[in-house]
């Protein structure tokens, strides 16, 4: 099946078993609007092409995933290019080698290995639940994903911290957030997950929608106890809102482009290193599966330390 524009609208063509080339008007501007017309006028016809099928079932897919999705765009994005890719090959006959060569396709189109393997990984979601939720006797494959060299981590110093939380000193929402991060460890998407009266307790933060699917406790400052006295929850703003806001303030303070609110999070786990608390117990703090994950501050702690020592040589 493939979508293409005439005059700004969007007109279907595809194949059906038979043989026979169909094509229609989905009558939209819009590419999203006219892939689900498509998909349900060509899936109420009594025959069913390969690739509506997948769609379908990509369609499902990113439906269950969304509980757990950051951004709906990129689950859009994501089954988009399985849906390109494997247009014309049959779902049923899906092979371990069909699966190798769309990775070696990736390579060819992203440089990025973290990229790769989140396109890499929607397919495997694609076959899971089409095999569990749908029940299709779909083959069971293996995927071996790339493995993520570290790039540096943008670490704030305590200066920095205090020029944001004075920057935003008429911005409630943004001030107790930062807070909240810089303090706690916590991903963006957790913390506005937070739901105080359920998750604060005895001055300990629990954390239980996260990407481990693991709940965790983290001890809370007295700053952040000050901050969950005066609110509930983070759900003034998404995570589009809070991103734009932050990057809004870079700009004013002049941060480093490096500078993310992710970077938040690696400034919590780095300090602790620095004060001496163990792998795994940042580990923990942090909700990292393997701790291999967390061993990468403990090397920045290193390295800082080294440039602190060759002050006392320069």
């Amino acid at each position: 099946m493939k979508l293409y524009k005439r005059r700004g609208v969007y007109y279907c063509n595809y194949v059906n078993p038979s043989g026979k080339r169909i094509r229609f008007s989905c009558g939209s501007r819009s590419k999203v609007a006219a892939m689900a017309y498509a998909m349900d006028k060509i899936s109420s016809t009594p025959e069913k092409t390969t690739d509506v099928l997948l769609l379908s079932v990509a369609i499902k897919s990113r439906e269950q995933s969304l509980d757990n999705s950051k951004y709906y765009k990129n689950y859009m994005r994501f089954h988009k290019q399985i849906l390109e890719y494997f247009g014309d090959i049959d779902l049923f006959e899906i092979k371990s080698t069909d699966v190798l060569e769309y990775h070696n396709f990736l390579k060819s189109k992203y440089n990025s290995p973290s990229t790769r393997n989140k396109y890499y990984l929607a397919l495997s979601s694609v076959l899971r639940h089409a095999r569990e939720l749908m029940g299709i006797d779909v083959p069971v494959v293996k995927f071996k994903l790339e493995r993520i060299k570290h790039t540096r981590k943008y670490i704030y110093t305590q200066d920095q911290i205090s020029d944001i939380l004075n920057f935003y000193q008429d911005d409630i929402f943004m001030r107790d957030l930062i807070t909240i991060l810089t303090d706690t460890g916590c991903r963006l998407s957790e913390a506005l997950n937070i739901n105080v009266p359920t998750d604060v307790r005895d001055n300990v933060l629990t954390i239980t929608i996260n990407k481990a699917d693991v709940p965790r406790a983290i001890p809370l400052t007295p700053r952040c106890v000050d901050v969950f006295q005066n609110r509930t929850n983070f759900t003034e703003l998404n995570i589009d809102q809070v991103q734009r806001r932050f990057k809004s303030m870079k700009r004013r303070l002049s941060l480093s482009s490096e500078a993310t609110l992710h970077g938040l999070r690696h400034t919590f786990a780095t300090r602790l290193c620095e004060k001496g608390a163990s792998i795994d117990v940042v580990s923990k703090l942090l909700g990292h599966k393997n701790i291999q994950t967390t061993q990468i501050y403990a090397q920045i702690t290193n390295v800082r330390l080294q440039d602190t020592m060759k002050l006392l040589h320069s």
